[in-house]
């Protein structure tokens, strides 16, 4: 399994996502590790924001988040808020994911202490679909996040549906 999808959020903080099919081929995708230069309200080049009015964060520095990045110079943070309201990204897959294969994948998740506002536990939710930020096929669902420290995990997923695009 090689890694295609380095997703560093800072509420959460993802890295090393990796998605492969059991008996296929791996999917890679652009800039898994979030490389950019550090700044507020930036999306990493190779992903699209998907949430209107809130962009994510190249970090470390903005925010007061210092944490290191477990492969690279920088990761992504992505913020929840006590309203409901979230911050998104999504990215285009060189190939589908195909329906009832099983994919597999892991993420390193840490939560952040020094972002401002909301400190609940949070979910994190992946999607599949067929357009741009569109929500088809909900592939994962992680409830209630809240480790600050950066913690390794392993998942698998078999989609209902093909797609194309990752939320």
């Amino acid at each position: 399994m090689k890694a295609i999808l380095r997703f560093c959020l800072l509420l959460p903080i993802l890295s090393s996502f990796a998605w492969a099919a059991l008996a296929q081929q791996d999917i890679y995708l652009s800039n898994t590790s979030f490389e950019g230069q550090p700044d507020d309200a930036t999306i990493p080049v190779g992903w699209f924001a998907c949430t209107p009015s809130t962009t994510p964060d190249i970090l470390p520095g903005p925010w007061g988040v210092y944490q290191e990045a477990t492969e690279g110079d920088t990761y992504m943070g992505l913020i929840t808020r006590g309203d409901g309201t979230f911050e998104s990204i999504g990215q285009r897959l060189p190939k589908a994911i195909k329906a009832k294969e099983c994919y597999k994948f892991s993420l390193d998740l840490a939560h952040s202490d020094t972002y401002a506002g909301y400190s609940e536990p949070i979910k994190l939710r992946i999607w599949l679909g067929q357009q741009k930020c569109e929500k088809g096929n909900s592939l994962r669902k992680l409830i209630s996040f809240n480790t600050l420290i950066l913690k390794p995990i392993n998942l698998s997923s078999t989609p209902k549906k093909s797609g194309t695009t990752l939320l």
